[in-house]
């Protein structure tokens, strides 16, 4: 109850915090005594580190296994935006053109001598970076060599025409919905929408498997660093939304019933065969994709076998579904139908959902909220000490 917010990111990164009393804990993969949270505007997560990182106030503190003392040194002044790749981050300083990057040193590349001036945006995967100067029509891309990030593609600035494209809006909407405030370290379930004043950059950071950028006035679109996508295909007015897996991605359009998969044919990047016909949403994991249609009350699973364990069951009366890196959990009254690695089979069937309003996912965990007591609860693997009252926070 003391605390105002509650982030996840990473591989088990989780903060709870309250920046008009300083106070917070951390828990998961390292804890944070000694972090001062007065103040503090955004924290930011990669797999194995947290920055709890004041705007306002010009300062950042990290904790973590890897990159705490890299961070020591960083001048926070003047920081505008800061994202995180798996072993590295990136904060820039648009007023002065410049910016930072600490951790792997194979993540952050060749930053150091590259010029941020215009920069507007900046994007992470799992291993490395792209800024976009989306006024002059510019990217820099930059990272581990050895996944295709340390350079940008042919043709990608060929999508920042100034001619066509104004703005650039890239709409990140999780399942949850959460604090404006959240930052999000693996994304198994992303919907991105096609802007049409411009072109959008879909980062799939969770597995570290690339990128695809969409110009939204045409609809053509281009993918690299390990993710081939549909390059020349027409996304804009038939896909409506675009999900990203570890591996894969989908492009769906829910009216229709239509989609293309592309990336890791093993985990979900071939859906040859599918059926999207009453596709009411589709969701991604670390190994597989799942078509959800409610009024059938039925899932449709492809990607690896391990991880479509259960979609033969009766999902009639389900009316939501948390995916997260093992699986996919759907809500059915009090009741709890699980689909993914079967080692999780026992611990979701035996929840009691009774209430359930809405539920937030990290790697081996789900907190879920009881929209009529108030009551947050946490099973799973990484969950806080008994002690920790979920209740008393705003933001999961």
């Amino acid at each position: 109850s003391i605390y105002t917010d509650v982030y996840t990111g990473g591989r088990a990164v989780y903060v709870a915090m309250n920046p008009t009393t300083g106070t917070g804990t951390c828990w998961g993969s390292f804890v944070c005594p000694g972090v001062d949270f007065t103040g503090v505007t955004q924290i930011v997560a990669s797999d194995t580190d947290m920055l709890a990182w004041s705007k306002t106030l010009g300062t950042g503190q990290c904790v973590g296994h890897f990159v705490t003392a890299d961070c020591n040194g960083v001048d926070f002044t003047g920081v505008t935006d800061v994202v995180a790749s798996c072993h590295a981050f990136l904060a820039l300083r648009k007023g002065a053109g410049t910016a930072a990057c600490w951790g792997h040193t194979d993540h952050c590349g060749s930053s150091a001598t590259f010029d941020f001036t215009g920069t507007t945006d900046i994007y992470a995967m799992c291993q490395g970076f792209v800024a976009l100067n989306k006024d002059a029509s510019t990217t820099l891309c930059f990272g581990h060599p050895s996944y295709g990030a340390s350079s940008c593609p042919g043709g990608l600035t060929t999508l920042y025409n100034p001619t066509t494209t104004t703005t650039v809006t890239t709409s990140t909407t999780s399942r949850i919905p959460a604090s404006s405030k959240q930052t999000v370290g693996y994304i198994y379930r992303t919907v991105e929408s096609i802007d049409s004043s411009g072109p959008n950059i879909l980062s799939n950071r969770a597995g570290g498997s690339g990128w695809l950028a969409v110009e939204g006035t045409t609809g053509y679109t281009l993918g690299w660093a390990g993710l081939n996508g549909p390059a020349g295909g027409n996304l804009k007015g038939w896909y409506d939304r675009i999900i990203t897996g570890m591996y894969a991605m989908v492009a769906v359009n829910i009216n229709d019933g239509t989609a293309i998969c592309w990336g890791s044919a093993a985990y979900g990047g071939d859906c040859t065969g599918v059926d999207f016909t009453g596709v009411t949403d589709v969701y991604c994991c670390s190994e597989s994709c799942i078509a959800w249609k409610q009024s059938l009350g039925e899932v449709v699973c492809w990607g690896s076998t391990n991880f479509c364990d259960g979609e033969d069951q009766d999902f009639t009366g389900v009316t939501a579904i948390y995916p997260n890196y093992h699986g996919y959990l759907a809500v059915a009254g009090s009741t709890a139908l699980w689909v993914g690695n079967s080692y999780f089979k026992s611990t979701m069937q035996s929840q009691d959902l009774t209430g359930v309003t809405d539920c937030v996912t990290g790697q081996q965990s789900w907190i879920c909220e009881n929209g009529w007591t108030g009551e947050r609860f946490c099973f799973g693997s990484h969950c806080p000490s008994s002690s920790v009252d979920l209740s008393i926070y705003t933001d999961v």
